[in-house]
């Protein structure tokens, strides 16, 4: 049998690989409109927005210590309805699998309050390792109370009704205010420098931007909405970002100004129709909505990936 090892707060945990679906590189995780200690943000996973929790926070109601072998560990679990449902767990040095026969396991469990989650452990390398029963640590009451109510907020499978809400990322490029749906959005990280190709950057290819590892055509949202450039420049690099978003298998990276997160916006608060001048001979932007006194205008994402293609067929 094969067990995932990691570490929260010192201490050697493991998950049944049966129920990891993958782990991921720690990236920067889209916040929501609530705060809470337990949920770090949340992840654009295949198109799905999945809530990430913090393990150290949940299990030892401690800081997670964020290093190089810090990880997203998504996992399946049965919910209240007993069927599958996906979650994302942070955990520290999330580095190696272990193989181990069944009567390794010592069922005894821990003798801690609170711990049924902890089902059974085993020692290896004179160290033990408690091994978590995920459906036992995200109980009903946890889902009722946290991640299902939460997760609901930005569920893509919305009912027809009058409280129909639709997810959106709102983001600034110089002075305009923009939202994207969030099934557009992948992921988002601190501002770096992006590498200009020569004889291809232009107004709207920036150039190649390196995210996690992978090399992304980077485009300037500025250029390519025709977005009135600030008189004085913003330097303020501490709020830029770079935001990925995702079309098919095609990802592309663009710099936002400064980042407020996803957010969901009441379909009846959504204005159709362009309603400035300016607006009005840009494709791109159609609707507009209000968030915390802010007018939004939400891109049209259809034009928005053709002109992206577009401009990037040489």
């Amino acid at each position: 049998m094969l067990l995932l090892q990691f570490q929260i707060a010192g201490e050697l945990y493991g998950f049944d690989v049966h129920s990891v679906l993958e782990v991921l590189p720690l990236v920067k995780l889209a916040p929501a409109d609530f705060s809470s200690d337990l949920v770090a943000g949340f992840l654009n996973y295949r198109e799905k927005l999945i809530p990430v929790i913090n393990l150290s926070m949940l299990i030892k109601n401690k800081e997670l210590k964020e290093s190089l072998s810090t990880r997203i560990i998504i996992v399946k679990y049965s919910n209240k309805n007993n069927s599958n449902a996906l979650i994302g767990f942070l955990a520290e040095k999330v580095t190696d699998t272990i193989f181990y026969n069944k009567e390794e396991l010592q069922r005894q469990g821990r003798a801690i309050e609170q711990a049924e989650y902890i089902s059974e452990s085993l020692i290896k390398d004179e160290k033990t390792v408690y091994i978590i029963d995920i459906n036992k640590l995200i109980s009903k009451e946890i889902q009722e109370a946290f991640f299902e109510k939460w997760t609901s907020q930005f569920s893509e499978e919305k009912e027809k009704t009058e409280d129909d809400s639709l997810g959106v990322l709102i983001f600034r490029v110089e002075n305009k205010w923009l939202a994207i749906k969030a099934d557009a959005f992948q992921e988002i990280l601190d501002w770096k420098k992006t590498h200009s190709v020569p004889f291809r950057t232009n107004e709207v290819f920036k150039g190649i931007v390196n995210v996690n590892g992978e090399l992304l055509l980077s485009i300037s949202i500025t250029g390519l909405l025709s977005i009135e450039k600030y008189k004085d420049s913003d330097i303020d690099l501490a709020k830029w970002k770079i935001i990925v978003i995702k079309k098919d298998q095609q990802r592309y990276a663009f710099e936002a100004n400064e980042f407020i997160g996803v957010v969901k916006v009441p379909q009846s608060q959504i204005q159709k129709g362009r309603t400035t001048i300016s607006e009005s001979q840009n494709p791109f932007l159609v609707d507009t909505f209000s968030y915390q006194d802010i007018k939004i205008s939400l891109i049209e994402q259809e034009q928005l990936f053709a002109a992206i293609e577009k401009e990037l067929k040489w």
